[in-house]
């Protein structure tokens, strides 16, 4: 027993670490708010361009991105100067809004 105890709280250590890893963090303030259908229709009025950021609830390094890259207020203001940003969550999409996303040209 005790030689099990010591992997044991290794194990626990290192499962609570990666669930405080990859918590639910909030949408960044770069990404426009409203549904994607409008966010994409005002960049085409602007003819401004359009950075679409696909997430989903189980996606780790989407979360880490959030926290550490687009929280980032020099990584905010070079987004906001190229044009505007949208969030979409795949989880919440239907199959076929995500297959009409995923037909369309983007510049990357």
């Amino acid at each position: 027993m005790k030689r099990i105890l010591p992997g044991l709280v290794i194990v626990l250590l290192l499962v609570g670490w990666g669930m405080w890893r990859n918590r639910a963090v909030p949408t960044p303030a770069v990404f426009d708010p409203r549904p994607l259908a409008q966010v994409q229709a005002d960049a085409e009025a602007r003819g401004a361009v359009l950075l679409v950021k696909a997430t989903a609830s189980w996606c780790g390094p989407c979360r880490v991105m959030d926290r550490e890259t687009f929280a980032a207020e020099p990584v905010a203001e070079a987004i906001r100067a190229a044009g505007l940003a949208a969030h979409v969550d795949i989880d919440q999409r239907s199959e076929e809004h995500m297959s009409e996303l995923q037909s369309r040209q983007y510049l990357v």
